[in-house]
């Protein structure tokens, strides 16, 4: 026997099964992890003694049991769906989303840490500063006036243009999905909220209220820089998030970055179980109908007898 041949057989004997079995134990265990959290665990575990009390059942050779397991094994997996659709879109949401941040390329990343430098450093010198990150809509059939740009993102280029010297540093910077600047000194519409309305604080600034009205009037995520404190707040979806740590801000700004892909996802799952569940539904049906088929030739053959 050959050496080849060889590591075949260990490989297709050994490795694979190996493989397998530690690969069904993570995934076993993170849906054991996931269910504890959640209000099914009680009914997971009431589904998991049924089927383990079933399968006894097999396994002893009760064929009534056998029978009944095994007509009622479709119905089970489609009241499995039904019952716990709510958590498997949650599952399938995460998975989502940890794809669409892996699948971010080397590039992105790059570009998408020089900005966060810049924020923390224009924070720490105290120069004020608003970013609009850009997503689906146009952002320049709503912005009254700025100055064209297409660059790459630019730590250096960042700072001089929110330097309190520079003539540009009073408008936002325009960033497109793929971190790009498209405009600088662009003025932002101003949101209509008042302090009274609880969506503010009280005595915040121009670019706070810029920040807000873009979010409001678009699909677009801004980060603002706070003149007189240094502070750093997010807008989003027409909500503002104050006062945020440096050191959490790149976490917190991602998670609101990609929350438009985890809002499509969540619709892609639930195409997905539903067509599943129609998919189940029909095939149960279709069994139904064979099985009553079956019965009514059955008793007509019987009659002709």
């Amino acid at each position: 026997m050959s050496f080849i041949k060889t590591l075949e057989i260990i490989f297709r004997n050994f490795i694979i099964p190996f493989l397998d079995i530690i690969t069904m134990t993570f995934v076993i265990f993170y849906v054991y992890l996931f269910i504890q959290k959640t209000k099914a665990v009680d009914l997971a575990k009431g589904l998991f003694i049924i089927l383990i009390v079933f399968f006894i059942m097999e396994l002893i050779g009760f064929p009534v049991i056998s029978w009944l397991f095994e007509k009622l094994l479709y119905n089970i997996l489609l009241l499995i769906i039904i019952l716990f659709s709510p958590e498997i879109r949650v599952i399938l949401m995460n998975v989502g989303k940890d794809t669409s941040k892996i699948l971010t390329s080397q590039k992105d990343e790059d570009a998408l840490q020089k900005i966060i430098s810049s924020i923390i450093k224009l924070a720490q010198r105290k120069d004020g500063a608003i970013f609009v990150f850009a997503r689906k809509e146009n952002l320049f059939d709503i912005i009254s006036s700025y100055v064209s740009w297409d660059a790459e993102v630019s730590e250096e280029v960042i700072l001089f243009l929110f330097d309190k010297r520079s003539i540009f540093h009073d408008g936002a910077i325009i960033i497109d999905r793929n971190f790009r600047i498209k405009a600088i000194a662009a003025i932002l519409p101003l949101t209509d909220a008042t302090p009274d309305s609880n969506i503010l604080e009280k005595h915040i600034g121009t670019r706070h209220r810029a920040g807000l009205g873009i979010s409001e009037k678009s699909d677009a995520i801004a980060i603002v820089v706070s003149e007189e404190t240094g502070q750093i707040s997010i807008f989003d979806d027409g909500k503002p998030y104050m006062n945020i740590p440096p050191q959490n801000l790149k976490a917190t700004f991602v998670e609101h970055l990609f929350r438009e892909k985890e809002e499509e996802n969540i619709d892609l799952i639930e195409e997905e179980i539903d067509y599943n569940e129609n998919k189940i539904q029909s095939k149960i049906e279709s069994e139904v109908e064979a099985k009553e088929e079956d019965k009514m030739k059955d008793i007509k053959k019987k009659r002709t007898e």
